[in-house]
């Protein structure tokens, strides 16, 4: 606040409170409102409110408060005063009591910074009233804050103040009140006529006062001051000291005397002055300093100095003045040394950290005979912020004549000075600017004219200033220009790439403090580029702006400014003030492509705006010769009525600001603004025709056409109706009411053919495909809204229902929706193999669910829970749901079902076919109550128990299987009974236990052939659906197997009463008894073993029959052989033992006496040695090694026993008699054998087992002969 505001501030609180009371009731609200307005300013808001007064001298105000942006600084509570309104029509001020309350500084304002007003105010000194008489003034509660000084204090001050034609007298008192006290004390007085004048100032406060800390003294020591003198001004002394921690610091005397010419003066300062200014000035005032000066104050005017020293640690100013008797400066000598004596940089004591290592000033005027006068200063190695610099330096000199003779002095001058070594801290502005920068100028002046500025220069790498004209005053008149040749070398600077030439040129007035400005503008550009394409099309070759500019006290003036280029012609004039303004302008524009690429041939705009601010009539349009156009029109201020259309404007336009987008499509259409600034209303209608952006295409969406109108305010937006459509029938129709200030919905929508896949580029991995119709409406409040809709979509397909196998589906679903509650009507869900319906609801602030399921789904969803365990399930299941329980722990009731489906394990050759399943489902588990189905090789299984729905899905299952027959592809098929239980986690480590019956069973020892074996292959990069497909078939890497989570464990007995066959390489063997495997798959364990029953061994016509046997389960549950034979050829006994896994056992022969094992292989089937046998006999001897070793499939006897379906086919020849034997079981334990000879004797014989080792035999022979028995038999 200025002292003018202060006045009238204080003159209109006065003239309010001195209204009738009963007019302050009705009107001091509007009142006090239009005083704050008019005394606040940007940057200054001011309240006031409380206010009260009546027909006596005496008002209060409760608080007034003075903010800025950061908000309040400065606050003022109950404050009185008591003063004489009448004395205000004398021209007087006179208040007998002003007092507050409390008085809060909180912290120091913000600086001002408020912008220029468009009217020029000039410049002039304040106005103050002619008396003023307050006589008395306190508070007892100053509070100053933190900020403001240092530290937080509160003091009490009492003051009373007189200024009239007599004199002033002024008397002020504060103490401190809380922490260390203090005191300050003010007298001064001054009587006009007497000359009389005294001044008694002291001020006494201990450590951590308040003046030491807003002083920023270290530590804040104690300060002691005073300043006193009495006496009238022709002898008058008056006395100066400063004491700091208890030592004098400071001690000085101002004396005035009688002279004959006027009054002697004389100054003389002393002292360590460095201890009372900040750290960082210090060292400047190092030591001692002294400030002296003698003179005379002469009695017609003008002074006399005829000596000035200043002399401190690093500055030393010696000089005199002399001037006339109206102050015109005649003489003047004065010489500025600044230096360090050690040579270190010196720091000045003002601005920011402005730094130099020495300067020196040196001033002659008035003194030559001839009028000459110099000036000459140097400053080296200059430190500013923002800039190093080496060295500046200048010199000036001239006439100054008649100096004594006020009507004829005149003053002439030329300067030229250089900056070197410009150094900035920004590589930018060094570009710009470069490292030299060149000054100059000259100058004349006579008495009574203006100061004449012949011509003045600044000139640097980039940038040429000059000026030259007349300085009256605060005012210069004349031509200034500027020319910069090539602007890219102030790219950097500008933060981007910019090209080209330009030279401005003012010519007119222009204040030098503050006032009136009247200019003519010339510039002149040549391909001026600021790497905006707009922009730099535009001002491609040359390009001129003319015109003239007014700043006065009716505001600004624009007069015919005009722009030129290839491209345009821009004109525009008018005014602007506080209060109102009034501008016109038109643009033409020979074509618009460049600036519009989607637009092309002239184009023309305007735009005018006129009248007072709050009431502003405004226009802009733009019309093109395509028929592209934009109208904008109407009022702006308080109230508001604006008009605005366009037709055809390309969407692409836009492009050049957010060519990301890809708009395209054409918009045409109207709105309009009314109501008030408060209140604003729009009503607005628009149509757009092929619309598209890059992600809404990119995403399936066909270029669009909308249409759409409705209003809108700061209470509500209304949608009467907006309409999109596109090619495939796509078809959105929304309309609806939006309370803003209600804060209510009431919105409804339709959709046809509306892409799904319009929300994948909103949310990445959600791979949503078809399209969808419905109807939606939105009603409810913002804090609580509720949709009902109804939806059907076609082909729906996402991408987490596309791993779990999920094809494309149809849904139709009803219902409503809230933030608490999702309730669902009906759903329907049809296609790749689903029919199902859903209805009930999903409780979303209590995580509940209530939901009912029905219909058919296919069982190849359950692909992702059972791939892993190597399982899959074909075919569909029928099922009724009910859904309940929460989020994290759902529950299910109900019933499912399925008819013809299958069950596939290829990694265990498993199939099931016709599954047949019947199960209930409770809220823990799923409850079979019948299953059946058909195993792949033969035989049937029926299954019942139940199925956890928890972790793992917990089974208890019973199953029983009826003569299956099952095959592992490799040496083993078996037809069986069984009757097995399934316990345990089902998916990661299920319990099998139970008993296996063995009806038939043939064990084939391979054979082979001597191809080499197939190398290992390892897959690298599988892709997915390869590693599917392999996972499906069982064919997955080992590294896959045993990675995966699945392990049964076993505990089954298994049992054969014979029928267990194991033939190939010429054995022919058949085993039974029983065994126990347990363990866990990959790892099993057996007990028991199977036992030889008969068996025999064919090599050349030679047969062993086998005495003892056995066959063992390990590992995988490959069997194991160890089958024995003896017999006796010539001399020796032949030991065979046939031992190992089935899959290539090993042959083993040995004789007593020991031979070779070529040699007992050749009297095994000669009887006789190796080297008597014919080479005939050493070919059939080869033939039974291959026989043995893998290498032949069986021989004839092998292939003709296969095709006949017999158990047991013999050809035997014994001296020299031949005979065929056949055999089979009729049922699990009995035998019958046929035996007949070369002489045509047959015999029949019939093996029963009775129970294990007991044994009944019939036999009968075509003789008659007849035969029976029963045997015990036991291994060992």
């Amino acid at each position: 606040m200025n002292i003018r505001q202060i006045i009238i501030t204080g003159t209109l609180l006065l003239a309010t409170l001195a209204r009738p009371v009963l007019a302050q009731d009705s009107e001091n609200g509007a009142i006090l409102s239009w005083i704050e307005e008019s005394i606040s300013s940007p940057g200054r808001m001011i309240s006031i409110r409380g206010v009260e007064g009546a027909l006596s001298s005496s008002a209060r105000i409760a608080e007034i408060t003075i903010a800025d942006e950061v908000g309040v600084w400065l606050q003022l509570r109950d404050a009185q005063i008591d003063w004489r309104r009448t004395a205000l029509l004398r021209g007087r001020l006179e208040i007998d009591n002003l007092q507050a309350g409390q008085i809060n500084f909180i912290r120091k304002p913000l600086p001002m910074d408020s912008g220029p007003s468009p009217e020029a105010s000039g410049f002039s000194l304040p106005d103050l009233p002619v008396d003023i008489e307050i006589r008395n003034v306190s508070s007892d509660d100053i509070r100053l804050g933190q900020d403001v000084i240092g530290l937080e204090a509160q003091l009490a001050l009492q003051a009373a103040f007189t200024l009239n034609g007599e004199g002033l007298n002024a008397e002020l008192g504060a103490t401190r009140r809380d922490g260390a006290g203090g005191d300050i004390a003010l007298s001064l007085r001054y009587t006009r006529q007497s000359t009389e004048f005294v001044i008694d100032t002291s001020v006494n406060e201990p450590q951590g006062g308040v003046i030491a800390n807003a002083l920023g003294l270290d530590g804040a020591p104690a300060l002691a001051a005073q300043v006193s003198g009495a006496g009238i001004l022709d002898n008058l002394t008056v006395t100066l000291g400063v004491d700091v921690g208890g030592a004098r610091l400071i001690a000085g005397q101002v004396q005035l005397a009688d002279h004959a010419d006027g009054r002697s003066l004389e100054l003389a300062l002393s002292g360590q002055i460095a201890g009372l200014l900040p750290q960082s000035y210090r060292p400047f005032f190092e030591g001692e300093s002294a400030i002296a000066a003698q003179g005379i104050l002469r009695e017609a005017g003008g002074m006399r100095l005829d000596q000035l020293t200043v002399d401190t640690a690093e500055m030393q100013i010696n000089g005199s003045l002399d001037t006339a008797d109206d102050g015109f400066i005649r003489r003047a000598n004065l010489s500025i040394a600044i230096a360090r004596a050690n040579g270190t940089p010196v720091t000045l004591p003002f601005g920011n950290a402005i730094a130099l290592a020495a300067a020196r000033l040196n001033l002659s005027y008035g003194e030559a005979q001839n009028g000459r006068y110099t000036l000459d200063f140097t400053a080296q190695n200059l430190v500013v912020p923002g800039f190093d610099i080496a060295e500046i330096s200048g010199a000036a000199s001239g006439l100054a004549l008649n100096l004594d003779t006020p009507e004829a002095r005149a003053i002439s001058g030329e300067f030229s000075g250089a900056l070197s070594g410009v150094v900035p801290d920004s590589a930018a502005t060094a570009q710009a600017l470069g490292s030299e920068i060149a000054l100059s100028a000259a100058w004349d002046w006579e008495s009574g004219a203006p100061l004449n500025l012949q011509s003045a220069s600044l000139s640097s790498k980039g940038l040429q200033l000059g000026a030259r004209g007349g300085i009256a005053g605060v005012s210069f008149n004349g031509e200034i220009d500027a020319t910069i040749a090539d602007l890219s070398a102030f790219s950097a600077l500008a933060g981007r790439d910019i090209a080209g030439a330009i030279a401005l040129t003012l010519n007119g007035q222009l204040p030098l403090l503050g006032g009136q400005v009247d200019v003519e503008i010339a510039a002149t550009g040549e391909n001026l580029q600021i790497s905006q394409p707009q922009f730099d099309a535009l001002f491609a070759g040359a390009s001129t702006v003319t015109g003239r500019v007014l700043r006065n006290e009716d505001g600004v003036t624009l007069d015919g400014l005009v722009l030129t280029s290839p491209l345009a012609n821009l004109a525009m004039g008018g005014n602007l003030n506080s209060d109102t303004l009034n501008l016109t302008g038109a643009a033409e524009l020979s074509d618009i492509a460049p600036l519009i690429a989607e637009l092309s041939g002239p184009a023309r705009l305007r735009f005018r705006a006129s009248g007072p601010h709050e009431a502003l009539a405004f226009g802009a349009g733009l019309d093109t010769a395509l028929g592209a156009s934009a109208n904008v029109e109407g009022t702006l201020g308080t109230m508001l009525d604006v008009n605005a259309r366009f037709a055809n404007l390309p969407f692409a336009a836009l492009s050049s600001f957010a060519p990301e987008l890809g708009l395209v499509g054409t918009g045409s259409g109207q709105a309009r603004i009314g109501g008030s600034v408060d209140d604003p209303q729009l009503a607005f209608s628009a149509e757009v025709t092929g619309f598209g952006a890059t992600l809404a295409q990119g995403n399936g969406l066909p270029l669009l056409d909308i249409r759409a109108n409705g209003t809108a305010s700061a209470r509500q937006i209304r949608l009467d109706s907006a309409e999109i459509s596109g090619d495939g029938g796509l078809n959105l129709q929304l309309a609806g009411d939006v309370a803003l200030e209600a804060r209510t919905l009431d919105l409804r929508a339709g959709f046809e053919s509306l892409p799904l896949a319009l929300s994948n580029g909103f949310a990445q991995g959600l791979g949503l495909a078809g399209q969808g119709t419905g109807q939606l409406q939105l009603t409810g409040s913002f804090d609580d809204p509720r949709a009902d809709f109804t939806a059907e979509i076609a082909g729906f397909g996402a991408a987490l229902a596309r791993d779990y196998g999920l094809g494309a589906l149809n849904i139709s679903a009803s219902g409503n929706a809230s933030l608490q509650q999702i309730n669902l009507t009906s759903a329907t869900f049809s296609g790749a193999g689903i029919a199902m319906t859903l209805s009930g609801t999903v409780a979303l602030d209590r995580q509940l669910l209530d939901l009912r399921a029905a219909g058919q789904v296919p069982l190849a969803l359950s692909r992702r829970f059972l791939e892993s365990a190597g399982i899959g399930l074909t075919g569909q299941a029928d099922f009724a749901l009910t859904i309940g329980g929460s989020f994290d722990s759902p529950a299910f009731e109900g019933r499912a079902a399925t008819s013809g489906a299958s069950l596939y394990a290829p990694a265990y050759r498993v199939r099931l076919d016709n599954l047949d399943l019947r199960t209930n489902i409770t809220r823990d588990a799923l409850n079979i109550a019948s299953a059946t189905a058909d195993f792949q090789g033969g035989g049937q299984i029926s299954l019942n128990g139940r199925i956890g729905l928890g972790a793992g899905f917990p089974a208890a299952l019973v199953a029983e299987l009826d003569r299956l027959t099952y095959s592992d592809g490799e040496m083993v098929t078996t037809t069986l009974n069984a009757s097995l239980a399934l316990s345990g986690p089902v998916l990661t480590a299920p319990q099998l236990s139970g008993r296996v019956d063995l009806l038939n069973t043939e064990i084939q020892i391979p054979s082979g052939f001597g191809a080499a074996a197939i190398p290992d292959i390892t897959h690298i990069n599988i892709p997915r659906p390869v590693r599917r497909t392999q996972l499906r078939a069982g064919l997955e890497p080992e590294a896959a197997r045993a990675g995966a989570p699945f392990a049964m464990g076993l505990d089954v007995a298994v049992s054969s009463n014979g029928r267990i066959f194991v033939r190939g390489r010429g054995l022919d063997a058949e085993l039974g008894g029983s065994l126990r495997v347990t363990g866990r798959s990959g790892n099993l364990a057996t007990t028991g073993q199977f036992d030889l029953v008969r068996g025999r061994m064919d090599l050349l016509g030679q047969r062993l029959v086998f005495t003892q046997g056995s066959a063992r389960l390990l590992g995988r549950l490959i069997p194991i052989l160890d089958l024995r034979a003896q017999t006796r050829s010539g001399d020796y006994t032949i030991n065979l033992q046939l031992a190992g896994p089935a899959t290539a056992p090993d042959i083993i022969l040995s004789s007593v006496p020991e031979l070779p094992q070529d040699e007992v292989l050749a009297q095994l089937v000669f009887a006789r040695g190796i080297d008597s046998l014919s080479p005939f006999q050493i070919a059939q001897l080869a033939s039974s090694l291959a026989v043995l070793s893998g290498r032949s499939n069986g021989g004839l006897l092998t292939r003709l026993r296969e095709a006949s379906g017999l158990d047991n086919l013999d050809v035997q020849s014994v001296d020299g008699a031949t005979s065929v034997t056949a055999g089979g079981y009729l049922q699990d334990n009995l035998y019958s054998e046929v035996e007949i000879n070369d002489q045509g004797d047959a015999s029949l014989s019939i093996n029963i087992d009775i129970i294990d080792g007991l044994r009944g035999r019939a036999a009968q022979g075509s003789g008659g002969d007849t035969s029976i028995g029963i045997f015990f038999e036991r291994d060992y």
